[in-house]
C-alpha cells in the first residue's frame, strides 16, 4: 500500500510541461519551412520541361517547375498583402475605439 501511494507522490512531483513559447513557434516554423523548401526544390528539379509564356507584349520560355513556383510565390505575396492591409485596418479601428472611450 505504501508503494502505491509513493508512486502517486512521484507522479504529482513531476514538473508541469513547459509552455509553448514564441521561440518554440519560430523553431517549428523554421523546421516546417525547411521541409517545404526541400519539397519545392525537388519539384522544380523534376519539372524541367520548358514552356513558352506570352503576357501582353512579353514572350519568354522557362521551366514548368519555375513557372509554378513563381505563380505560387506571387499568390502568396498577394495573400500576405491583403492580410496585412486587413490587419492595419483592424488596428486603426481598434485605436479609434480606444480614443473614443
Amino acid at each position: 500500500m505504501s508503494t502505491h501511494s509513493s508512486g502517486r507522490r512521484a507522479l504529482s512531483r513531476s514538473a508541469p510541461p513547459s509552455p509553448f513559447t514564441r521561440l518554440a513557434a519560430a523553431w517549428w516554423a523554421l523546421v516546417v519551412g525547411s521541409i517545404i523548401l526541400v519539397v519545392l526544390l525537388v519539384f522544380v528539379a523534376q519539372n524541367t520541361d520548358t514552356v513558352a509564356l506570352h503576357f501582353l507584349v512579353f514572350d519568354w520560355t522557362l521551366p514548368v517547375g519555375v513557372g509554378y513556383l513563381l505563380s505560387a510565390v506571387a499568390g502568396a505575396t498577394i495573400a500576405v498583402l491583403v492580410g496585412a492591409a486587413r490587419m492595419i485596418q483592424v488596428r486603426r479601428a481598434a485605436k479609434r475605439d480606444v480614443r473614443h472611450d
